[in-house]
């Protein structure tokens, strides 16, 4: 008697396959299947019927040796005869969508690998492993074939400003698994990535993975954006990575030569950062200090705020109001020349706090320090609301002004004209007010030799941006003013 088949039971044709009462080829089968699936799916009130189909299991090689393919599917034919039963599960279509998404590695609804939670591999069936299994001495053969495919693009994509992915020559042998195409930047048409669907511009002479990828699908050919690194898809991108320098979440001086590139994106990096700091900066994004850039907040939320704290505000009535009461029942001397005057000033009191360029206070012995100056603009607008907020900044290269400042929304204030200012960075030169140190490691160099006099200043305090040669933010500047203060008065 053959193991497994129930006595008495006749073995089946080569070519059909038990379904309930019937007996049917393997493509009905795979037909019946679909529409009971379908039907499972729509019926409304989930009642089907349970049908005796094979099980795929009944033919596992329970321990045996390994099998060839043929010998795989020849068992598969003669143990079919066995039948359990399987029931389709009662569910509703949502559980049903949501169950196959799960199984089929719970991907989004995007072109590329994108996943929002866990699911599972495609379940691997003993009879297509021992298929695979069987595609092992072709294995070279294919790869062969594949190194073809790669070289017939390379060869042809030369003189285009494309490329192939790279490979180790000498040291590596690659499976060609996957022939990737990547653009060179110079030649990328404008487009942004959401999460699940990309746009871009067309461009004459320019293109983008989207437009080469609806070029070789108008052909019917296959091709796939490459998929999300594992640190970026939205299921983990609230979770450290790590780098040779430890977690690298948000550390964003990205892709900044030199520096460590991080989790902030080439595309947050290319449209928000790099025109609007080189203008700002007067130079490019490369030669900037990173911490200029770990200035900007990067948050995987819908939170538009630009700072993370909790309590965000400006004084009531700006802070020239707060300015006047601070400075009430003291002299002030407005139009002064410190430099003209500073002997007089010296024995006005026990200690000077200086703000100013602490390079000119020393007369620029060690030469001068770079600073970036600012022009403004202003316009009176006769409309209520011109933009809709107190501030909006311009982060694209071509746009001369960083920023347009409509002062009404600071305090809420209502009328039917609004005064905005446009801000221009500019380089500074003597005359001009300057108003950011440029941190670049020059000047931070020659600053320290600065900074080495300033320690020995016994009754001259140096502070601000200017006086400390560095880029405060308005809470910072009031807590070191407020830190030295408290120094000052336990000494």
């Amino acid at each position: 008697m053959e193991k497994n088949r129930p006595p008495g039971e006749t073995p089946l044709p080569d070519d059909l396959i038990p379904f309930g009462k019937r007996k049917i080829t393997r493509e009905e089968l795979q037909k019946e299947l679909e529409a009971l699936t379908q039907k499972a799916l729509e019926a409304p009130d989930m009642n089907v019927p349970t049908v005796e189909t094979p099980s795929v299991d009944s033919c596992k090689p329970d321990g045996s040796p390994w099998l060839t393919k043929e010998q795989i599917l020849d068992k598969l034919d003669r143990t079919l005869g066995i039948r359990d039963k399987v029931r389709i599960q009662r569910m509703s279509k949502e559980d049903a969508e949501k169950v196959r998404k799960w199984s089929t590695q719970a991907r989004e609804a995007a072109p590329w690998y994108q996943h929002e939670e866990i699911g599972y591999n495609y379940r691997m069936s003993n009879v297509i492993a021992g298929v695979v299994r069987g595609q092992i001495p072709y294995l070279e053969e294919h790869i062969a074939q594949k190194r073809a495919i790669y070289e017939r693009y390379e060869e042809g994509l030369k003189g285009l400003p494309v490329s192939m992915n790279p490979w180790d020559r000498e040291n590596s042998v690659p499976n060609f698994w996957l022939s990737c195409l990547i653009t060179d930047k110079d030649a990328m048409c404008r487009q942004v990535r959401g999460e699940k669907e990309p746009l871009f511009v067309p461009e004459h002479g320019k293109s983008c993975p989207t437009e080469i990828l609806n070029a070789i699908a108008s052909i019917n050919a296959e091709g796939r954006p490459i998929w999300k690194p594992m640190h970026m898809q939205p299921i983990y991108r609230e979770n450290p990575f790590i780098t040779k320098s430890g977690n690298g979440r948000a550390v964003s001086n990205a892709y900044i030569a030199g520096k460590e590139a991080c989790d902030v994106g080439a595309d947050i990096f290319e449209k928000l950062v790099k025109g609007y700091t080189s203008k700002q900066w007067g130079r490019p994004a490369e030669e900037l200090p990173p911490f200029i850039i770990k200035r900007l907040p990067v948050r995987f939320t819908y939170d538009n705020n630009y700072f993370n704290d909790r309590y965000q505000g400006i004084p009531i009535g700006g802070y020239t109001a707060i300015i006047e009461k601070m400075l009430e029942g003291s002299t002030v001397r407005l139009s002064e020349d410190f430099f003209a005057a500073r002997d007089e000033y010296a024995k006005m009191a026990k200690k000077i706090i200086f703000t100013g360029m602490i390079d000119e206070y020393y007369d620029h012995c060690y030469g001068p320090l770079e600073y970036r100056s600012l022009r403004f603009e202003n316009k009176i607008l006769d409309t209520e609301n011109f933009q809709g907020n107190a501030v909006v900044n311009y982060t694209e290269y071509e746009v001369p002004y960083t920023r347009i400042i409509e002062h009404k929304h600071f305090e809420f204030m209502t009328g039917g004209k609004t005064v905005i200012t446009y801000e221009y960075p500019s380089t500074w030169k003597k005359g001009d007010e300057p108003y950011y140190p440029l941190n670049d490691e020059r000047n931070n160099e020659l600053y320290g030799r600065y900074k080495m006099l300033a320690d020995k200043e016994e009754n001259v305090i140096f502070g601000g941006r200017l006086g400390q040669y560095r880029y405060h933010d308005m809470h910072q500047v009031v807590d070191a003013a407020l830190t030295a203060a408290e120094a000052e008065l336990k000494a």
